[in-house]
């Protein structure tokens, strides 16, 4: 995967990097490619951006709450929110894994 420097408050804040695979962030500037620093948590405030577990697929989106619902935002117009129930939550499962802090890209 190659080597990449951090800084102290990175190793400090963060946990880990994810590599970006697909474009449904594009709109914020986290692109194909991109490594997000990721802090490992189990819930976040609506509005934040995760990283999400839902059955055995892991995306980033930004999760918000409303009406009982979990929404999971693209920031690509071209990509649907989707929408989760406290049921699919609990059935499929959705899980947050961790809390998108900063992003990295190259070009």
């Amino acid at each position: 995967l190659g080597e990449e420097e951090t800084t102290l408050k990175e190793r400090e804040n963060g946990d880990y990097y994810l590599c970006i695979t697909g474009n449904s962030m594009s709109g914020i500037g986290i692109m194909d490619g991109s490594l997000v620093l990721v802090r490992q948590c189990d819930s976040i405030p609506s509005g934040k951006i995760a990283v999400v577990m839902i059955d055995q697929e892991v995306t980033v989106k930004r999760v918000i709450y409303k009406k009982g619902m979990m929404i999971l935002e693209a920031a690509n117009p071209d990509v649907a929110s989707r929408y989760f129930t406290p049921q699919e939550i609990k059935e499929l499962p959705v899980k947050i894994i961790g809390q998108v802090l900063s992003c990295r890209t190259s070009f």
